[in-house]
């Protein structure tokens, strides 16, 4: 059974804000899963292999990240 972790948990392993990663949930980038109690929850390792295949384009900051 996967680990589901919540957008801050994710976040904090990605060294980012839980913004950014429930952003990329709402744009699509991302997928995640519910749980049980109906809270948005995801798989690390899903979400890595998620954005390591989409092609990074700088933000309006122009901060790529880095993971």
């Amino acid at each position: 059974m996967k680990q589901l972790l919540t957008a801050a948990e994710v976040a904090a392993e990605l060294r980012m804000s839980p913004q950014v990663v429930l952003r990329w949930k709402r744009k699509g980038l991302i997928t995640a899963d519910i749980d049980r109690h109906a809270f948005v929850r995801f798989d690390l390792k899903t979400v890595i292999k998620q954005l390591a295949a989409k092609p990074q384009t700088p933000s309006r900051t122009g901060m790529v990240p880095t993971f």
